[in-house]
């Protein structure tokens, strides 16, 4: 019933988009991406600042990616998109563990499954935007960070080399929802983040149970930081 009555409430785009109606059902995780993040991620890449990069953690099959590719050409935006994402069943998995079935299915390692997704990831992303591929990097978070942060060249999944340098326009965190990793992660992109630059937090409603959820309570309490809107995700805004 609460869900019900919060998604009542949920701001919606105000015009209809073709291509966005029909991502969903063009690639793997299908209803993994909140209505309310739609709206969420429209206004942010129509009004962030002008900056280097757009920034995703969290790839997953590339719904997410595919939308906010589509806007930045929607809006002429011309930052470079960088995303990251370690296509491991869960974060805090060791390698062994890598080899254990998925649910419900004995024949089919965790590893494999994984690959399946990163080639989804993949297949739509050339699919979709092949003369503007984003480039993502299969690392976690922390280690896509520590290259950032020294300024490294990478190798992205599609094969391409960058040098990781620059200011981010605007973070999309979608990874590890634990307390200690949402934290981490934004730590190190205000680090890069340009001012006026934004943030929106995945599955960080009022009430969760997520660790992106309780560490709003710091973000409120962030002089340097305001909540710029919430729907019911919470999207921020670097002051200073």
């Amino acid at each position: 019933m609460i869900q019900r009555i919060r998604n009542k409430f949920i701001k919606k785009l105000p015009y209809t988009d073709r291509f966005i109606l029909r991502l969903p059902s063009a690639m793997m995780g299908c209803g993994m991406l909140h209505e309310g993040n739609i709206y969420l991620l429209d206004y942010a890449i129509k009004n962030m600042p002008e900056g280097k990069y757009v920034l995703e953690i969290g790839s997953w099959a590339g719904l997410s990616t595919n939308l906010i590719l589509h806007l930045m050409q929607k809006y002429g935006r011309k930052e470079q998109f960088l995303g990251c994402d370690p296509w491991l069943y869960a974060y805090d998995e060791t390698e062994a563990e890598e080899n254990y079935p998925i649910d419900g299915r004995d024949d089919i390692s965790r590893a494999t499954y994984m690959e399946y997704i990163k080639k989804g990831f993949m297949d739509a992303a050339l699919l979709l935007h092949k003369n503007n591929l984003p480039y993502t990097f299969r690392l976690k978070s922390d280690d896509f960070f520590d290259a950032f942060h020294q300024k490294s060249a990478m190798t992205d999944v599609f094969g391409r080399s960058t040098t990781l340098e620059g200011s981010v326009s605007f973070c999309y965190i979608d990874g590890n929802h634990a307390y200690e990793n949402v934290k981490r992660d934004f730590e190190n992109v205000s680090k890069h983040l340009r001012v006026n630059g934004l943030i929106l937090f995945d599955d960080s409603f009022d009430g969760a149970k997520f660790g992106s959820a309780h560490f709003m309570r710091e973000i409120k309490k962030n002089p340097d930081f305001k909540v710029l809107d919430k729907n019911p995700n919470y999207l921020i805004q670097k002051l200073v």
